[in-house]
């Protein structure tokens, strides 16, 4: 069942805004704070969901095929990506970076099939 194009501008809609509060917490929070593990966590598993569910409700044709409900999928890869990007691995600095470029990968294929269908 296709979700209507209101339905659809509201689920990615929640989406991009969880993802956006996620990056804003990251950027606030700083790097010595306790509390920063927690943070660092949240990061990485709502930008790498994030990045899944973004490809997933684009390719299972879930969603309105609209203009505006692409653009909110691409700005809800953007969002999770920069989510994923953000979060610290400490001391495991190759994990930190594959983990990243994965999420670049990921975004890039994403924005490759929301351009390539429109």
């Amino acid at each position: 069942m296709r979700l209507s194009r209101g339905e659809s501008l509201t689920a990615v809609s929640v989406g991009v805004a969880v993802s956006a509060f996620v990056v804003v917490v990251g950027l606030v929070v700083p790097v010595a704070h306790p509390v920063r593990d927690q943070v660092d966590n949240a990061l990485l598993w709502l930008g790498v969901i994030g990045l899944l569910n973004a490809g997933l409700m684009w390719q299972t044709r879930l969603l309105h095929d609209d203009r505006t409900v692409r653009a909110l999928i691409g700005a809800y890869a953007v969002a999770s990506a920069v989510a994923a990007g953000l979060a610290d691995f400490d001391e495991q600095v190759l994990m930190g970076w594959l983990v990243k470029a994965g999420a670049v990968v990921v975004l890039a294929l994403i924005l490759w099939s929301l351009r390539r269908r429109a």
